[in-house]
């Protein structure tokens, strides 16, 4: 438990009303209830509670949907010959839990599923910052969720999960699910490593990796406590061990509340990841309230411009979740370089480093005077900036002057 609420980044995504969280807790249950179902007796009806389990993980996101291909194979290397009825009441409970529980399967029912299994290809390219260059996200190398996931792993946590994945052959009463959250975690990055697929946000998308390498982190613990040779000192490993583990949370207070800028000390936090030319704030978690509220301070009334917007609805959502920027009345407007006339008359920004997108900005944004800096390890996350004078009619015709064709809608 403390190898998942000790990751920075789990602790940041955990503090985010997002999609991918739910993701993450969905996607372990899942296996956790085939791992458990499968060393019960296997009987029939406790595959079905488990299909039903899966159903849920279906209907949060596509990964529920992804977790077939490992967890079928698994239970026919741990089944055999007895995995047919186990394996079709697993299926069948979780198909009809997907349906059964989503309403608008029922109008088309072969149509929209077609749809939902399309739904995360179809929509537009989001950039990567990734090893110093900007890629579509279906034209990443496809190196980068295992070396996401690998700089973004606190370094202990790394060991002990490598050290648990080894000894689990090891120990007298290893938990034989260690082996489908092994399977299906490393499916799941292989997933991600596939031509085509897009991936882009750091971890954000192949999240349920970390606490299915918990897992394994547990059982490192396990096999260090039980070893022959240290049975004479196993209150003093046991309070190493302690104290290790607690020490692996030590971005989540250093980084606060910027905890998805964390990288591990393998690549040297995030000032060594800067460097080697990895994304900074893919999410926008620099823009904290004190940052808000002083930029709210200098455009009472007014207007400020708030860069990068990756969507319509982006700027208005940290619009209305800001206290400051309400008590001021100000109206938070997001850079769009298709509709730059919007722009005009802010006198101040806020920058959050998506490096990605910064390259669509206006030099003068990111020039501009630096007000009040939220910044970790000598590396700047989100800004507050005062442009030499407001955004008049020259910048924006000077601006517009410079755009290829805009895209379609």
């Amino acid at each position: 438990a403390a190898s998942v609420a000790l990751v920075p980044r789990m602790f940041g995504h955990a503090h985010l009303a997002a999609l991918d969280m739910f993701t993450a807790l969905a996607v372990t249950a899942a296996a956790a209830a085939v791992a458990s179902a499968e060393a019960r007796s296997a009987r029939w009806w406790r595959f079905a509670l488990a299909g039903a389990v899966w159903g849920l993980a279906m209907l949060v996101r596509l990964h529920g949907v992804l977790m077939a291909v490992p967890v079928t194979a698994w239970l026919v290397w741990r089944l055999r010959r007895r995995v047919l009825v186990p394996l079709a009441a697993c299926l069948a409970a979780g198909i009809l839990t997907l349906y059964a529980a989503w309403p608008w399967l029922w109008l088309a029912p072969w149509g929209h599923l077609r749809l939902y299994l399309a739904s995360g290809s179809q929509r537009q390219p989001i950039h990567v910052f990734y090893w110093a260059q900007v890629w579509a996200d279906r034209e990443v190398p496809r190196h980068y969720a295992p070396v996401l996931f690998l700089l973004t792993l606190p370094a202990g946590l790394l060991v002990l999960g490598l050290v648990g994945w080894w000894a689990r052959r090891r120990l007298a009463r290893a938990p034989a699910g260690l082996a489908l959250a092994e399977l299906l975690g490393l499916f799941l990055l292989a997933v991600f490593c596939l031509p085509g697929t897009p991936v882009y946000d750091g971890e954000r998308l192949f999240l349920p990796v970390f606490p299915l390498w918990a897992l394994g982190a547990g059982v490192g613990v396990r096999w260090l406590l039980e070893h022959p040779r240290v049975q004479a000192r196993r209150r003093l490993v046991g309070l190493a061990a302690t104290v290790g583990l607690a020490l692996q949370g030590c971005g989540i207070v250093l980084y606060h509340p910027c905890q998805l800028s964390h990288y591990s000390l393998l690549v040297g936090g995030l000032a060594g990841a800067e460097r080697l030319g990895f994304e900074v704030d893919y999410w926008g978690a620099g823009l904290t309230e004190p940052l808000l509220a002083e930029g709210a301070r200098h455009a009472a009334g007014g207007k400020l411009l708030f860069a990068p917007n990756l969507a319509p609805y982006q700027a208005p959502g940290i619009q209305i979740t800001s206290a400051s920027l309400t008590d001021r009345e100000v109206t938070l407007v997001g850079w769009n370089r298709w509709r730059p006339e919007e722009a005009l008359g802010c006198r101040y920004g806020v920058i959050y480093r998506r490096r990605a997108d910064l390259t669509d900005m206006p030099e003068e944004f990111t020039q501009g005077r630096v007000m009040v800096e939220v910044a970790r390890q000598g590396v700047w996350i989100a800004r507050l900036v005062e442009f030499p004078e407001a955004i008049g009619l020259g910048e924006i015709a000077r601006w517009r002057q410079g755009l290829s064709p805009a895209p379609p809608e």
